[in-house]
């Protein structure tokens, strides 16, 4: 094992994503807040959408406070908009097959798109993967949760 050791997250890099995640959090519990919460002996359907809305939006708030803790030998990273787009990209493609395709072909595209933010693709891998990920999908939403969503449309 060599001495050098890889730097991890800048500060601007945990900044960021802390005011992402707490946006996101925060607006995902404002929007699930206009449910029926319910309490916890009888949940309403806001309830689970609230609870996960206020963990990203404190765990956003734990990456801002990381980001200003001392950093040894902080360099500054540069932005790889290829995985910006590939993920973003993604979960767009995902969002929007979902009710048209279906849901495996809907997870496999969000897996196949999104693997392109790698610095080195690899296809037969990422094929695997999405294979192995959307029939997980279906297992777990579709026949043990029994979410009525289409496994595939035509």
């Amino acid at each position: 094992m060599s001495g050098a050791s890889t730097p991890g997250p800048s500060a601007t890099n945990d900044f960021i994503g802390g005011l992402l995640a707490v946006a996101l959090g925060l607006s995902a519990f404002a929007e699930a807040s206009q449910y029926p919460i319910g309490s916890l002996l009888r949940m309403g359907p806001g309830f689970f959408p609230c609870l996960i809305g206020i963990l990203i939006a404190a765990l956003g708030v734990f990456l801002l406070a990381g980001a200003w803790r001392p950093r040894p030998h902080s360099l500054p990273h540069e932005v790889r908009f290829r995985s910006v787009f590939a993920l973003g990209g993604g979960i767009l493609l995902f969002a929007l097959l979902l009710e048209r395709a279906g849901v495996l072909p809907a997870a496999a595209t969000l897996v196949l798109v999104s693997s392109l933010a790698e610095r080195r693709w690899r296809p037969w891998r990422a094929v695997l993967l999405a294979l192995a990920l959307s029939a997980f999908v279906y297992v777990i939403f579709v026949v043990l949760l029994q979410i009525p969503v289409a496994a595939v449309k035509f």
